[in-house]
């Protein structure tokens, strides 16, 4: 898990470090600094950050314009404002995932991090490979391939291996953002392209086909999908 906190006061950047040292080990999260939200956007665009602990008064970009920045991209991370006024509250409701105001106090610290853990996990493929255990954003899952008792989980980046059954993966991931056209398959409907009557193209032009027998739940599931 990599964690970004940003704040342009040194000091609040190492007491807020120290909390998520205390609740976090250092085995499962890798925490990096920043002074000002220009670096930590810049960072963003090549290191996929799973939270980010933002301040809000800070020089050009502030803290809502990184907030927005970070919403809109394709994998956005789960972001907690860390500020010393309430006066914010209303307006960062719906861009962020929590409001903490400065100084922290650990209990507070402590309830918005088990819930950002319950909203990580809810969003969050586990899987056992060669190299060990990763943790893969189920937004970033194009499609999911099998063979036998190995699947191949694709994302944009890359592909996975793993030991594990499709319908094993299937039962853990988020009803109704997955369809299965063919037995072989499970696809993320957010990526479907378009659909004939024989195949399903994904946005990175992968071609899946669509068994007769799986035809009619696969409508009903992707236009339950686009209807929501």
């Amino acid at each position: 898990m990599k964690i970004a906190i940003c704040d342009n006061e040194a000091s609040d950047q190492l007491y807020i470090r120290d909390y998520v040292n205390r609740y976090f080990s250092e085995n499962t999260s890798q925490t990096v600094l920043f002074s000002c939200a220009k670096d930590l956007l810049t960072a963003a665009q090549k290191i996929h950050f799973d939270l980010v602990l933002l301040d809000i008064e800070m020089e050009h970009p502030t803290g809502f314009e990184a907030a927005q920045t970070l919403k809109d991209a394709e994998n956005p991370p789960c972001v907690i404002f860390v500020t010393k006024s309430q006066a914010y509250s209303v307006r960062g409701y719906g861009l962020v995932f929590r409001y903490l105001v400065k100084p922290l106090t650990w209990p507070a610290f402590c309830e918005a991090m088990d819930a950002f853990i319950l909203e990580y996990q809810s969003n969050t493929l586990w899987l056992r490979i060669e190299d060990g255990q990763i943790a893969l954003p189920i937004r970033s899952i194009l499609y999911i391939e099998t063979f036998g008792h190995t699947s191949v989980i694709h994302t944009k980046e890359q592909e996975y291996t793993c030991r594990v059954t499709l319908s094993e993966l299937g039962s853990r991931l988020p009803q109704g953002c997955f369809v299965s056209p063919h037995k072989g398959y499970l696809i993320h409907m957010r990526y479907i392209l378009s659909a004939s009557a024989s195949d399903v193209i994904l946005e990175n032009g992968k071609h899946i086909p669509i068994s007769r027998r799986k035809r009619a739940d696969f409508d009903r599931c992707f236009h339950e999908f686009l209807g929501r």
